[in-house]
């Protein structure tokens, strides 16, 4: 290795642990409100969680979303900080070699598989009238946690939400065209993404007349890249609130009740 990619080896690596630390800081209003607000305290809370969501035990995941439960975090603060906070920290482990990529994706899959269980548990009154969006993930994204969990606090907010898997650029744009969304959010983790995106983008600008908002998200974001230069989207938001301010849609407020008998729109299969 060069001098010039092991400094960028040791920069990513203090990125990452910046991250870390950002993310547990923003999670100890609700990992740790029983317990001194330490960090220290934290990251074990944060690690019995990774480690319920890797075992093979479902028992161990229920026990510790129903510890979470009975000590009053609510199913929105562990959708928005708890569950986010606890795939990053697989996604650490994994870059220091202390879980496999088998591990990481079988943990993401099954905290994927809690925001949607959440969502259906709480659902919440559909206020009208407050606009549509579409969440596209783009083909070869794979990382979808976060558009599932950006996803659910709009709704929360009132908004009509769509979500677009892998689905052909031209097949996107024709969806476009026929339904009049009030944003489009595209997520990208990585670089490799940014291309995907880019053509995505173009596509659509050449075949809708209609001038909907662009809306890029994702851990790309992170980086020093001026991804809506490179992908030609209109804005770049790392939280729904900041999306929804540019495309006019700022002010929703979430409206929790309860609806035992509301439904989760299957979104991950919903490609037409």
């Amino acid at each position: 290795m060069t001098q010039d990619e092991d400094a960028l080896s040791r920069k990513g690596t203090d990125k990452r642990s910046a991250e870390i630390n950002s993310l547990a800081k923003a999670a100890i209003s609700v990992l740790a409100r029983q317990a001194p607000p330490t960090s220290e305290g934290v990251a074990r809370r944060l690690e019995t969680l990774c480690e319920a969501y890797i075992s093979p035990d479902e028992a161990h995941r229920l026990d510790a979303l129903g510890k979470l439960a009975s000590e009053g975090v609510s199913v929105e603060d562990i959708i928005d900080y708890v569950i986010p906070a606890t795939a990053r920290l697989m996604g650490h482990r994994w870059a220091t070699d202390s879980l496999s990529f088998a591990e990481v994706s079988i943990g993401s899959a099954r905290l994927q598989e809690t925001v949607r269980g959440l969502a259906v548990q709480k659902r919440r009154e559909v206020v009208k009238n407050q606009g549509s969006i579409l969440m596209i993930l783009p083909y070869r994204e794979h990382h979808t946690l976060g558009a599932f969990v950006a996803a659910d606090q709009l709704r929360r907010r009132g908004l009509d939400v769509h979500i677009a898997v892998s689905q052909h650029p031209k097949e996107v744009a024709e969806r476009i065209k026929r339904h009049r969304y009030d944003m489009i959010g595209v997520t990208a983790a990585g670089r490799r993404t940014l291309a995907s995106v880019k053509d995505l983008v173009e596509i659509i600008r050449n075949n809708v007349s209609r001038r909907t908002p662009v809306i890029l998200g994702g851990s790309i974001l992170d980086s020093e890249l001026d991804a809506v230069a490179i992908t030609g989207a209109d804005f770049a938001a790392t939280d729904v609130d900041a999306a929804l301010e540019y495309c006019g849609l700022g002010g929703q407020k979430p409206r929790p009740v309860e609806s035992p008998q509301g439904t989760e729109r299957n979104d991950a299969t919903e490609n037409r």
